[in-house]
């Protein structure tokens, strides 16, 4: 029963950290007391540099989060400083157990190589993902928005949130054609 609850809850590490930007020690430090699930936030109480901050969740990282604490349920206790993560019953999920479990993921996967996907990948992937969506928006200044997500990963200045502003090929694309767009509308 240990390793059944442990799978599904690193099924859900993984979906969390995909879907917020968390690190894993905040995600693992989280107690069911840090979970709002009316208002849809997580309140991360010691994040780096000891900050604080509220995390919303999207309405399908809310629904995954309902139908863990109703499986965790029969396998730990549901006080509000009771983790939120657990590894067996009602032990909070271990750093070396989450990156185990992914390590062994990662091998059935046949994902590996010289730099293979680590955990921590996933809080990269969640920042891409937020600037590549407000790209698909069409937010005309990116750099304003920088703040917002700084404060969402915790990040203490939003300077550290800069080296996500890479750009992708489709994005460099989009940018071309609407510079071509542009400059051949404005010929006269």
């Amino acid at each position: 029963a240990t390793n059944e609850i442990r799978e599904h809850c690193i099924r859900f590490l993984i979906g969390l950290l995909y879907s917020t930007g968390l690190r894993l020690g905040e995600a693992l430090a989280l107690n069911l007391g840090d979970v709002d699930m009316k208002d849809a936030t997580l309140f991360i109480r010691n994040g780096k540099w000891h900050k604080q901050r509220l995390v919303v969740i999207s309405d399908s990282t809310l629904e995954a989060l309902r139908s863990w604490v109703t499986l965790r349920a029969a396998h730990a206790q549901s006080q509000a400083n009771d983790p939120l993560l657990i590894g067996q019953w009602n032990q909070r999920l271990k750093h070396g157990q989450a990156q185990h479990a992914f390590t062994r993921l990662r091998a059935q996967c046949s994902l590996s190589g010289s730099h293979p996907p680590r955990l921590h990948d996933l809080r990269h992937n969640y920042a891409c993902g937020c600037l590549q969506l407000w790209r698909e928006q069409q937010q005309e200044d990116l750099d304003a928005l920088l703040p917002v997500l700084a404060n969402a990963m915790g990040h203490v200045d939003f300077r550290s949130t800069q080296h996500y502003m890479h750009i992708d090929a489709a994005a460099l694309q989009r940018a071309g054609a609407k510079l071509h767009t542009h400059v051949y509308s404005t010929k006269g």
